[in-house]
C-alpha cells in the first residue's frame, strides 16, 4: 500500500495580519476569519478586491460584492447566488446560499421545512420540534447605505 503525502491548505497570512490590524476587538477574530485559505482557483476577498473587506476608508458597493459572490458561485459547488427580489429602484436583491454537498442537494427540502415553521396556525409545537431537528439554520443579513445623491456616501 503506497502512502501519499498529505498537504495542508495554505493559509493567507497577509490577509490574517490585515484583519488583526483593522479589528479592534479580539472577540471578532475566530480562526474562521483569520485563517482564510489561499486557494489557487477561488480568490479571497483580498485577491478579488485588492484589499481586505473593511479596510479603513474603503467602501465596496453592492454590485461589487454581488459580483464577488457570483464569481465564487462559478468557482465552487458550495455556494449559490439567487435573485429573490428587486428593490423599488429596480436593483436585484440576492440570496447567497453556502453549504456542503448534503445541504446543497437538499435545499428544496429545507425551504419546505422552514415554510412549515413560518405559520404557527398550521404547525403544532410537537411538529415544530420535529421540523427543527430535520432542518438547517438560516441566517439573514442585509445592509444598506445612504445614496450618493445626498452627498454622504457612495454605495
Amino acid at each position: 500500500m503506497a502512502c501519499q503525502a498529505l498537504f495542508a491548505q495554505k493559509i493567507d497570512e497577509e490577509y490574517g495580519a490585515k484583519i488583526q490590524e483593522y479589528t479592534t476587538d479580539p472577540r471578532f477574530l475566530p480562526s474562521s476569519v483569520l485563517e482564510i485559505i489561499d486557494h489557487p482557483e477561488i480568490p479571497s476577498p483580498k485577491k478579488h478586491f485588492g484589499q481586505i473587506i473593511g479596510s479603513p476608508g474603503i467602501m465596496h458597493g453592492t454590485k461589487e460584492i454581488y459580483g464577488y459572490y457570483q464569481l465564487l458561485a462559478e468557482k465552487s459547488p458550495y455556494l449559490r447566488i439567487e435573485q429573490v427580489e428587486t428593490t423599488e429602484e429596480g436593483r436585484p436583491i440576492y440570496m447567497v446560499i453556502i453549504g456542503g454537498d448534503d445541504s446543497m442537494n437538499r435545499l428544496d427540502h429545507y425551504k419546505s421545512q422552514l415554510s412549515k415553521l413560518s405559520d404557527p396556525r398550521i404547525t403544532s409545537s410537537e411538529e415544530a420540534k420535529t421540523i427543527i431537528a430535520d432542518s438547517k439554520p438560516v441566517y439573514y443579513l442585509n445592509g444598506g447605505c445612504i445614496p450618493q445623491k445626498w452627498g454622504l456616501l457612495k454605495c
